[in-house]
């Protein structure tokens, strides 16, 4: 996965088998469109809040693609989950909650803290 930051964009692209899983190419998100980004190193997130999937859950591996709970659509690409039931459990995630956009939240793996305080930064104007 490749993250590229323009002014008021950021690119969420998706590599090789990346686009299979979960059945994307790229998201793109215009920084307006930002309410709320945080990184965490562990999250759970009840199974409940993700919905029906449109994509790929292999349990303690991946969850890639659209996710759809009560009408709102999520897009995950998270790595190395635990659980499957109940409560996902997810290492290293950048999550975004969006307004006006296709989706209402992104969840995503980002191993690399640096990249996401970078993405965290330009998304509060602090880079």
């Amino acid at each position: 996965m490749k993250f590229n930051i323009d002014d008021d964009i950021l690119t969420i692209q998706l590599q090789g088998a990346e686009q299979v899983w979960a059945i994307k190419r790229q998201v793109v998100v215009r920084r307006a469109n930002i309410v709320l980004a945080q990184w965490h190193e562990v999250l759970a997130v009840p199974r409940g809040e993700l919905g029906w999937r449109f994509g790929t859950a292999i349990p303690g591996g991946l969850w890639a693609g659209r996710f759809t709970a009560r009408g709102a659509h999520n897009f995950l690409y998270v790595q190395r989950t635990s659980g499957i039931f109940g409560t996902i459990g997810m290492n290293h995630v950048l999550v975004l909650d969006l307004r006006d956009s296709e989706f209402q939240r992104l969840y995503l793996t980002v191993d690399d803290p640096d990249m996401a305080g970078k993405i965290i930064a330009w998304w509060s104007g602090s880079n």
